[in-house]
């Protein structure tokens, strides 16, 4: 055969060989582009099935969507660097905020009260209209800082129901952005009632009238028993699909492992997030050092994975995961300070932390209530002084 034809023959061989790559491509990326698509609609099914209704913690039931009364609520409040300052300061320091500064905030408590009391805590799901929630996180802080200031010098002023009631309203608050909230939520979720518990030492409860201390304690046990065990991630998951979706090229990605098709990689990268989240429910109630150990071994197999969309998505699962039981730990240490404080026996509740019992110890200096240690340095603990 002479060489022309060699040449022409290995050219078109070559270009049925491109051909057959370009059809294998397409075809491997519109697998896992449907794949994708069904992992996202069973997703959505089961958020969609969850009720969407809860009760107040204290008051009686409002009118209207908690989320749109929160949104008011933010939208109420100052945005001067120099108010959020006064704010900042007002929050380090340990006396109550001035009348002034109280004033700037009162309507935007009081949406958040009509937020608190309201019934449906529906909102849409990422991908289906729902706000930025990066760009709310400020506002929702300074939402949930302001309450506990105000909680504070309601306190300080001698209104301990008053106060029982804001604190009540915020962290209500809190537990709402856990109804199909994203891992962000659940993280600021985290933060606030952390700070809420901390606006609550011992001898502030300790000058608290009965009622104040009843408020608060019916308050926290309902709570308490609302929260998820832990963040969902599956919320996450559709926010993932969502942004990446609306990619119609990944600038810094190479995709040659899929083919270069950035289709294929993100298909590929949703489905297998949505079946790393299904892997990552079983364990979920275990003591945290098995918990931990079982999210750092799922964290390094996505860090190793060949898909690079996956591992930049991975949320911090582990970190996450850790705030949320500090957070829970310390509302079951605050639920029995209350009730010792309101002379009853301490409910026997769950560690969450170590998976055993909260421990309340008979001690010289007081009753110390603690659950296990998250680390070496930090173990939830409250000492009730009688």
């Amino acid at each position: 055969m002479r060489p022309r034809h060699l040449v022409i023959l290995a050219s078109v061989a070559l270009v049925l060989l491109a051909i057959t790559v370009v059809a294998v491509v397409r075809s491997r990326a519109e697998a896992a582009w449907q794949a994708m698509q069904a992992a996202i609609a069973a997703v959505e099914t089961e958020l969609r099935a969850q009720p969407t209704g809860r009760a107040p913690l204290w008051a009686e039931r409002g009118p209207g969507s908690a989320f749109e009364w929160y949104g008011r609520a933010a939208a109420h409040l100052p945005r001067s660097d120099a108010w959020l300052t006064q704010v900042d300061e007002a929050a380090a320091a340990s006396a109550p905020p001035s009348n002034d500064l109280r004033d700037t905030w009162q309507a935007a408590l009081s949406a958040l009260r009509a937020g608190a009391t309201a019934t449906d805590v529906a909102r849409p799901l990422p991908g289906r209209g729902r706000a930025d929630a990066p760009e709310q996180v400020p506002d929702w802080l300074t939402l949930a800082r302001c309450a506990a200031l105000e909680t504070r010098a309601l306190s300080a002023g001698g209104d301990g129901p008053g106060a029982a009631r804001c604190w009540l309203d915020a962290a209500t608050f809190a537990g709402d952005l856990t109804h199909q909230g994203t891992l962000l939520d659940h993280a600021l979720a985290a933060t606030v009632l952390v700070h809420l518990c901390t606006e609550l030492p011992e001898t502030e409860l300790a000058r608290l009238p009965p009622e104040a201390l009843g408020l608060l304690a019916d308050g926290c046990a309902r709570l308490d028993a609302t929260l998820p065990a832990r963040p969902d991630p599956r919320v996450d998951l559709l926010a993932m699909a969502a942004l990446l979706q609306t990619t119609a090229t990944a600038p810094g990605v190479v995709a040659w492992r899929h083919g270069f098709s950035v289709r294929w990689m993100v298909g590929a990268a949703v489905a297998d997030m949505a079946e790393h989240t299904r892997r990552l429910e079983t364990g979920a109630d275990a003591p945290w050092s098995r918990r931990a150990a079982q999210l750092r071994a799922a964290q390094a197999a996505v860090r190793a994975d060949d898909n690079q969309l996956l591992r930049m998505t991975l949320p911090n699962l582990l970190d996450i995961e850790r705030e949320w039981r500090r957070m829970r730990a310390s509302l079951r240490v605050l639920r029995v300070s209350l009730a010792l404080h309101q002379g009853r026996e301490p409910p026997d509740l769950a560690d969450p932390v170590g998976g055993d019992r909260i421990r309340v110890d008979a001690r010289a200096d007081g009753v110390r209530i603690a659950c296990a240690p998250l680390d070496e340095a930090e173990v939830p603990t409250r000492l009730f002084v009688r």
